[in-house]
């Protein structure tokens, strides 16, 4: 795992490894951090170093019908 800078009053919750981010060429290499009030997402190159991070706050994601428009996607074979 990747060493993000967080403030004091920020705690993670979550951490992901092999998550995919991309198109067609992407690999299964970036990492995705769940904070109390940040999801971050570590962009890593195939052999391990960190290319890019990438912080959204969580009180900008949107609420509809009480739910978070945040969500998951999948891939054409189902994969996350």
């Amino acid at each position: 795992m990747v060493k993000v800078n967080l403030m004091p009053n920020e705690s993670i919750i979550l951490k992901s490894k092999n998550v995919m981010h991309g198109g067609l060429m992407a690999n299964y290499t970036d990492e995705l951090i769940l904070t109390n009030q940040n999801i971050i997402h570590v962009k890593k190159g195939v052999f391990g170093n960190t290319k890019n991070v990438k912080k959204y706050p969580l009180n900008q994601i949107k609420i509809f019908n009480g739910k978070s428009q945040a969500i998951l996607g999948k891939q054409r074979n189902g994969s996350p």
